[in-house]
């Protein structure tokens, strides 16, 4: 069993840079924001304890901070101290965290709970229909074709997971197409970052016939 002293200081920092977001964490949003990856035998140690679920079978690898990882969190912010082994910088870490406890309460600044700051998960059907509501309003002729970037910027307030879990789906449906660009010089790092892997492809463009 891992035990929570035993967390290496990339999962700690995994862990913090989850609570700070709010919100589940693609690789390359975590590698923007903190600059790093959470891969390897960092992501299995976090998944086996249960403070973090990750969705490994899409790339980039998401993942999301569980309620006992938010717990974790909330109590090394609160009463957290170096280790033995520590670098200078995570003992420096400790003792601006033991400045900030005097004049800021961790508890009220962080909710106890999750599910106050996460998205809801919703089921595949309302996912569905919320793709179709958001095609039709972002393409410009029936049956055209609409970014996979711009269709996730306008469903911001669903997981990714979620998403992408629909898509698969509705590609077994008649009237969806879902295709890669073929330009693939012309993609922009949005455009790849967007992308659903379908059938060994990464895809980036949605077309619904009849929408």
């Amino acid at each position: 069993m891992i035990m929570d002293d035993d967390l290496r200081p990339m999962e700690r920092a995994a862990l913090l840079t989850l609570l700070l977001a709010a919100r589940s964490l693609s690789n390359t949003e975590m590698d923007e924001i903190a600059h790093f990856r959470l891969i390897g035998d960092d992501v299995t140690r976090l998944n086996k304890k249960g403070l973090v679920k990750s969705h490994t079978d899409i790339r980039p690898y998401v993942h999301t901070l569980t309620d006992g990882g938010r717990e974790w969190c909330l109590r090394e912010l609160t009463a957290g101290s170096p280790r033995s082994g520590d670098t200078a910088l995570e003992n420096a870490l400790y003792t601006v965290l033991a400045a900030v406890r005097r004049h800021v309460d961790m508890q009220r600044l962080f909710p106890c709970s999750a599910k106050a700051t996460q998205p809801a998960q919703a089921g595949v059907s309302d996912v569905e229909s919320a793709i179709r509501s958001t095609y039709r309003k972002l393409v410009r002729e029936p049956g055209g074709w609409v970014n996979l970037a711009d269709l996730r910027a306008s469903l911001d307030t669903v997981l990714r997971t979620d998403l992408d879990v629909a898509l698969k789906r509705m590609i077994r449906q008649p009237d969806v197409v879902i295709i890669p660009e073929a330009d693939q010089a012309a993609l922009k790092r949005r455009d790849r970052e967007a992308a659903v892997r379908i059938g060994g492809e990464e895809k980036h463009l949605l077309s619904i016939e009849g929408s």
